[in-house]
């Protein structure tokens, strides 16, 4: 997703040198290598938000605005167009089923703070893109189970939908939200794999929706249930997808100023060592 490396770069003293002047500029402040380990996400967040608006505005600067306004539909190189099945803020919604902590704690697929990393990081994304999101929970009150305070804290004003059918889309409240966002192509986690995100995802597809199922998203109570509902979901047109892609899919063109920050930032908060796109793309953006 970064900018090509460059093999005849300045050596990393003086990178780093540049990243210290983008510092001032921005007035954020690099990580302490001495500082703590639980003030580190918060110094890279930040750091990663200068250094996107500087990145960003270094490779925008050199687009005409003809070729800016030509790139969401592809055809500055006189070429067809991107494919109606690419995902983009205008054409879907994001749906995430039950990711309440009880539930979360029977999931056997995948590492529970990788899963709580991997929900936050598209919920996130979402706020970024301004793409609607419908939430559900089973038996939240009944089980005091609520929501994730992870994806709570990013819609604190949206109530989800509670219910008590193991299949969200058998509920009215459920069906309404989703079709108040008035978008064909539905993004789907759910926990779990096997139960809540395959029983929604069929009866989707049956109701003439396109579904992507977010695979790093959801998680099963063994990897044999995980894997065959994948499968059994292919089978009937489900397109199994992963947070990272659906957000740089969403983004698509870095000149696109008004999300690429932000997408920086969810990057470096819950994406690893994509955190160095970020340093990088503003070390280069000068060259």
């Amino acid at each position: 997703m970064g900018r090509p490396v460059n093999r005849d770069s300045q050596s990393s003293a003086v990178s780093l040198h540049r990243l210290r002047e983008e510092e001032t500029r921005m007035d954020i402040r690099l990580p302490d290598p001495a500082a703590s380990l639980a003030d580190r996400p918060v110094a890279r967040r930040s750091l990663a938000l200068g250094l996107a608006v500087g990145a960003v505005g270094a490779i925008a600067g050199g687009r005409t605005a003809t070729a800016q306004e030509s790139t969401p539909a592809s055809d500055a190189m006189g070429g067809p167009g991107p494919s109606p099945r690419l995902l983009s803020p205008d054409n879907s919604a994001l749906v995430l089923v039950d990711y309440q902590p009880g539930v979360a704690l029977l999931v056997q697929t995948m590492d529970l703070q990788l899963l709580i990393n991997n929900v936050a990081a598209i919920t996130e994304a979402a706020a970024v893109f301004n793409v609607p999101t419908v939430l559900s929970t089973v038996g939240a009150a009944f089980n005091r189970d609520p929501l994730l305070a992870e994806v709570q804290a990013v819609f604190p004003d949206q109530q989800p939908t509670d219910r008590s059918g193991l299949n969200a889309w058998e509920d009215p409240a459920f069906v309404t939200a989703v079709e108040a966002t008035r978008r064909h192509k539905l993004i789907i986690g759910g926990l779990y794999t096997e139960i809540c995100l395959t029983l929604v995802s069929l009866s989707a597809v049956a109701a003439g929706y396109e579904v992507y199922a977010l695979v790093d998203v959801s998680g099963g109570l063994n990897h044999t249930a995980h894997n065959a509902a994948i499968e059994r979901m292919i089978q009937a047109g489900v397109t199994p997808v992963t947070w990272m892609a659906v957000m740089s899919e969403w983004q698509r063109d870095w000149t696109r100023a008004e999300t690429a920050a932000g997408l920086f930032q969810v990057a470096a908060a819950h994406g690893g060592a994509y955190a160095l796109q970020a340093q990088l793309a503003a070390a280069r953006g000068g060259n």
